[in-house]
């Protein structure tokens, strides 16, 4: 999904035979307004998101009017989206192949901010396979060279050879680096692939409540495999990477990150500006800035997390003198962790967890990483 579609709904016919028609319909939705996002999650949900909630209820109403008029929808409550990030490095976790043959370790440890809005901003994508495709392997060579000049504690580690990955979606603010020694190329260069498989689809749903991740950088650095390459196919490594990566994860501290709206309140009466505090401050925002626009009217400038900022607009409006020029933009400006131990069954961060868990029909304990850690034994 897009990163500015922060505002989730899900969306199934009443009558199931009409889901083909659903899916349709959202098909030409989306085609009428490309800044709809629209996917079909692991859990087989059909999840359409927008930056706002006013743009969300607009679609829904296009939806159901113009493209699926015949068809009785079930809508869940809007959700937001959240991003699965972590706090410190991990140590190393071993992961074995079922067979048992195979041993791959993997560790997790954060990217810096800059790292992650280089990426996110200049779009990484994958060296492709054709040696005469100048153009991406240009663009990843330069796109690495940025990451070796930005990363903070060694220039040494990372080089176009040794990024294997961008993700989720190739080209997603996390990556995958390989650290293994060279003695290991040969059966290295025959898994790579498997590995990447897997990290793509560990950094789309991560191991706390299956959202995506944002500014985690793997490293696969050491690995045993079978002699026999029967014993080491995608049947076997993907599972292993799978499982490494998630532990590896949840051993490095997990955190949440909740998406932050730049908030504008524009041509508010001054006499409403105390009651406007009030309303933002309840809803755990943030005041940035009141600018006098003239002698009657402010603008006032805030961030307010999208949680909260649900009824803002009707809560606005009912409570001020001067609703009538009132002017509310939301923009999406930024993730923020959620900086709470996910552990600690008391902490708000492990309820929300659990609910986030439960809305997808995953287990509400939220897992450890000793859950997907093996032993030598």
């Amino acid at each position: 999904m897009k990163n500015n579609s922060v505002i989730q709904i899900a969306l199934e016919p009443e009558n199931i035979s009409e889901l083909p028609k659903l899916i349709n319909g959202l098909k030409e939705l989306i085609k009428s307004d490309p800044l709809i996002d629209f996917t079909i999650n692991s859990y087989g949900q059909y999840i359409i998101a927008t930056e706002t909630e006013l743009r969300l209820e607009i679609c829904l109403q296009n939806l159901t009017q113009n493209f699926c008029k015949n068809i009785k929808i079930k809508t869940s409550k809007p959700f937001v989206k959240y991003m699965e990030t972590i706090s410190e490095k991990c140590e190393a976790c071993l992961a074995l192949t079922p067979n048992r043959h195979n041993k791959l370790y993997f560790e997790a440890e954060p990217l810096n901010e800059e790292i992650i809005k280089l990426i996110e901003n200049n779009n990484f994508i994958e060296p492709t396979n054709d040696l005469n495709d100048k153009k991406d392997n240009n663009i990843l060579k330069e796109n690495c060279k940025r990451l070796m000049e930005l990363h903070l504690e060694s220039n040494n580690d990372l080089n176009k050879n040794s990024i294997w990955s961008f993700g989720p979606k190739e080209k997603g603010p996390n990556i995958l680096v390989n650290m293994c020694n060279k003695s290991n190329g040969d059966y290295l260069n025959e898994i790579k692939d498997y590995v990447i498989s897997a990290f793509q689809q560990t950094s789309l749903e991560g191991a706390l409540c299956s959202e995506e991740m944002r500014g985690i950088r793997f490293n696969l650095i050491n690995v045993q495999l079978h002699s026999d390459t029967i014993h080491r196919g995608a049947g076997k490594i993907i599972p292993a990477s799978y499982k490494g990566m998630k532990a590896s994860q949840l051993r490095a501290k997990s955190k949440l990150m909740e998406p932050i709206y730049f908030v504008k309140i524009n041509e508010c009466l001054k006499e409403d500006e105390e009651i406007i505090k009030e309303i933002i401050m309840k809803r755990k925002g943030i005041i940035i800035e009141s600018e006098k626009l003239n002698e009657i009217y402010l603008l006032i400038k805030c961030f307010v997390p999208v949680v909260e900022s649900f009824g803002l607009e009707k809560e606005l409006k009912s409570k001020l003198k001067g609703k009538e020029k009132l002017l509310i933009q939301c923009v999406f400006d930024q993730w923020k962790v959620i900086d709470e131990d996910v552990m600690d069954k008391n902490s708000k961060l492990n309820k929300l967890v659990k609910e986030i868990r439960k809305r997808k029909g995953d287990k509400e304990e939220v897992p450890n990483y000793i859950d997907f850690l093996d032993n030598n034994k």
